[in-house]
């Protein structure tokens, strides 16, 4: 599998390094300032916050799978 991110040369993290990474970059920001607006989504506070912290994850999850071994930077 192509690596969309690779691990960030200070700090800590990982930092998209092909167009696939930065587009579900965007798509993940898209989607939270989507759910954070009330007009566009009406969802109570604690509904937010899971949708938001469900976003996180999947994006987590992402990275992880498709940026290979430390080894590999």
């Amino acid at each position: 599998m192509p690596r969309w991110f690779r691990k960030k040369t200070f700090g800590y993290g990982w930092t998209p390094c092909s167009w696939e990474g930065w587009l579900a970059t965007l798509l993940f920001v898209s989607a939270v300032f989507g759910v954070a607006d009330p007009e566009l989504l009406p969802l109570d506070p604690v509904e937010r916050g899971v949708c938001i912290v469900a976003l996180v994850a999947v994006l987590f999850a992402v990275t992880l799978a498709t940026s290979g071994r430390d080894s590999d930077v």
